[in-house]
């Protein structure tokens, strides 16, 4: 059986109603996204995720399943410039006004975030200060022997003559009489300095890590790609060298 001839296949077609669906489409994806940006910022993505499949799906109609459209001359989009163009100012006034009534929403949750990195930071600083061994033992090689002989029997207190029935001791910097004795007042003051310090260590770190990756971030991705660079260079050079001959042409004409 012979194959029917490409006009009448494409004739058997449905007949294509133009693109006023697909503008029709697009604008209103353009309006959602743009106009609620602010709300839903993940909107653009997904925008494009379905622009991705939608543009296969468009091709398959076009191309197999609308008959082949009558080519029209057309200067611009028409009126849907102007309605692209009314969005884009309506979006501006909606982000604003968004943005402004959420600003105190958010400005709330980076101060509560704020406070427990801090909290997060000055507990740590008070668990490394006041629970572990690092600090007594940083003092006791400091003030006595730095080979720590003699440190156990000495973090170790008498209870107070008659208040038990027999010797005890207890984990505690004390006298004989049951009050503190020096060394704990010069070791609360080192933790307590410990705190302060860990705390303002930690931002400082923080600070120059962050802004040491932007710096990487800037060497890594600059401004303007190398070959483009060198394109430009290319541009210049061949826009002196045709200034030179021109120049070098107007003299030998004038001579």
């Amino acid at each position: 059986m012979p194959l029917a001839p490409a006009w009448l296949a494409d004739y058997a077609l449905i007949d294509n109603e133009g693109l006023f669906e697909e503008y029709l489409e697009m604008v209103l994806q353009f309006g959602f996204l743009t106009i609620f940006v602010a709300a839903f910022p993940l909107a653009p993505l997904f925008a494009l995720l379905n622009n991705w499949v939608e543009i296969r799906l468009d091709a398959q109609k076009f191309v197999c399943e609308t008959r082949r459209p009558v080519a029209e001359r057309a200067q611009n989009i028409g009126i849907w410039f102007t309605i692209l163009d009314f969005m884009a100012h309506l979006a501006v006034i909606s982000n604003f006004i968004i943005m402004l009534c959420s600003i105190r929403i958010i400005g709330i949750w980076f101060t509560i975030l704020d406070f427990m990195a801090h909290l997060a930071v000055i507990s740590n600083a008070f668990l490394i200060a006041f629970t572990s061994e690092f600090l007594p033992r940083l003092l006791y090689k400091y003030e006595y022997d730095w080979s720590l002989r003699g440190y156990v029997n000495f973090t170790l207190a008498t209870a107070p003559n008659g208040t038990m029935s027999q010797p005890c001791r207890y984990r505690g910097y004390r006298d004989h009489e049951g009050l503190h004795t020096t060394f704990f007042w010069r070791l609360l003051a080192i933790r307590l300095g410990f705190v302060i310090a860990f705390e303002r260590v930690v931002d400082v770190v923080v600070q120059h890590v962050v802004f040491g990756v932007c710096r990487l971030i800037d060497v890594l991705v600059p401004d303007v790609p190398q070959s483009l660079e060198i394109k430009i260079k290319r541009e210049r050079y061949l826009a002196k060298q045709a200034l030179a001959d021109s120049e070098t042409i107007l003299k030998v004409n004038n001579s």
